[in-house]
């Protein structure tokens, strides 16, 4: 889902014979009533596939020069994200094409998961993503209870 809260929710999804994936209704829906029509994608970290709305890709533009003290890395960087970026809307039965240098990017065969990650989506590999989630438990188990002690959350104490 999205809206004032961000994005968040997981989907899984299958690239079609022409490499589309059908976007999530309530994502769709979502940035429908935002105004967005249009995903921005570039290759993520983990071998994802970032997937922002209008709103998020330019705070992401703005964002992106500010990687490090060092012009010439920051420039470098630029370079390979932004000449990476696709767009593309989804069609009226809400198939959206990934494009093949980043389904290569992800490892994207057929079995995908669509993420909620708060600012944007992500598309990963969905036995990466599964790869990531055993990686990553012990991790959240031990971050989550300050942050959610932290908001007064009932139940955050064990």
């Amino acid at each position: 889902m999205a809206g004032l809260t961000g994005y968040y929710g997981l989907w899984d999804v299958k690239l079609d014979e022409k490499c589309r994936i059908v976007m999530p209704s309530r994502i769709r829906e979502t940035a429908r009533a935002m105004g967005h029509d249009t995903w921005y994608m570039a290759p993520g970290d983990n071998h994802s596939i970032l997937l922002f709305d209008r709103d998020g890709w330019v705070a992401l533009r703005q964002n992106a020069g500010r990687t490090g003290d060092d012009h010439a890395q920051a420039l470098a960087f630029r370079r390979m994200f932004f000449s990476l970026a696709e767009d593309a809307r989804p069609d009226p039965q809400g198939r959206m094409p990934l494009p093949q240098h980043l389904r290569e990017h992800a490892g994207i065969q057929k079995d995908a998961v669509v993420i909620g990650v708060d600012d944007h989506l992500e598309v990963w590999d969905k036995a990466a993503w599964a790869e990531f989630k055993r990686r990553n438990t012990s991790l959240y188990e031990e971050l989550a209870p300050p942050l959610f002690a932290s908001r007064g959350t009932v139940g955050a104490a064990t």
